[in-house]
């Protein structure tokens, strides 16, 4: 792979990070697609195989040094769900147990799984007990 191809591919990465949250790994997997394109502009690593060892070395070693700094500075997706614990959020449709559905909180549609041992009907109401990552586990309110 030429050095363009990967500063494309680590522009890609970090962009994606953007649309989709993912802890900052993808951001990491884009800028260490860009300095191993920029090593392999210089000429430091000529053939596929040592760019990809190099891309894995440098990919663990941006995670490790990393990853907790960023998330503790710019906040992890589990610091999102803060405070909805205890809230009571409106259901959009139908949510059987143990399954997904969506529902309406602070003005954001929201995923939930239903907890409960009973199926949460549209449009009823139903109390958050945990929050795991975006995901809201839920159960019907009494």
């Amino acid at each position: 792979m030429t050095g363009w191809m990967w500063l494309i591919v680590g522009i890609g990465l970090c962009v994606a990070e953007l649309i989709v949250v993912s802890g900052f790994f993808l951001f990491l997997l884009g800028v260490s697609a860009i300095v191993l394109g920029l090593l392999v502009l210089t000429g430091l690593f000529t053939t596929w195989p040592i760019q990809a060892l190099v891309f894995c070395a440098l990919a663990v070693v941006a995670w490790i040094v990393f990853a907790n700094r960023l998330q503790s500075v710019m906040g992890s997706p589990k610091e999102a769900v803060v405070g909805t614990k205890g809230r009571v959020i409106k259901v959009g449709s139908a949510i059987a147990p143990g399954e997904l559905g969506a529902g309406e909180l602070w003005g954001s549609t929201w995923r939930l799984k239903n907890v409960g041992g009973e199926p949460i009907p549209a449009g009823s109401e139903c109390l958050v007990v945990e929050a795991e990552g975006v995901t809201l586990h839920v159960t019907l309110k009494n």
